[in-house]
């Protein structure tokens, strides 16, 4: 398994791992399908908008054979419970077939130590509340800093908040079992 930065010709395979993963984890609690093209455009066009937010935006990947099997986009967010300043998942999505072999954990590791987040203190991730992934990043020592309601009022969505230099360290260990 090669962990790459993804560009533009590798978006399609993103946004189909995203949906893949959103149907199977909200399987029989939510039906509110996600239209390929739209997420395409979405986050084809999130990714090239950073200049115009003086964000960085990251995007990576993990391929194993030339199919990406684990994605992951990270961004700048506003100051988030007292922190200076927050390094946001925008999404880690990783394909049921691998998952618990440590991508997941891999992939929020690489996606939170970019040096363009150096200087960010706190890492927000927005999960829906269904996600077993909650659990693990409860276990992470993430908070929930508040719940949210998307989806036309449909979903929860639970906000955490991670102290990033304990987060790296728990990731670290936990990567290194």
């Amino acid at each position: 398994m090669e962990l790459k930065h993804l560009y533009e010709k590798d978006m399609d395979q993103a946004i189909t791992l995203k949906l893949d993963c959103w149907e199977e984890e909200l399987a029989g609690k939510l039906v509110w399908p996600l239209n390929y093209q739209t997420e395409l455009h979405f986050w084809t066009n999130w990714r090239y908008r950073e200049a115009e937010h003086d964000d960085k935006r990251t995007l990576l990947g993990y391929y194993e054979d030339r199919k990406l099997i684990a994605t992951g986009f990270s961004s700048f967010a506003d100051e988030v419970d007292g922190g200076k300043s927050a390094v946001e998942i925008n999404g880690l999505w990783v394909n049921k077939n691998y998952r618990s072999k440590k991508l997941g954990s891999n992939l929020f590791y690489h996606l939170i130590t970019q040096p363009a987040y150096r200087d960010c203190d706190k890492v927000v991730l927005y999960n829906h509340h269904y996600a077993p992934s909650n659990a693990y990043y409860l276990k992470l020592n993430g908070s929930v800093l508040r719940q949210e309601m998307q989806c036309d009022g449909q979903m929860i969505v639970d906000v955490f908040v991670f102290d990033k230099e304990d987060l790296i360290e728990r990731l670290r260990s936990h990567i290194q079992k």
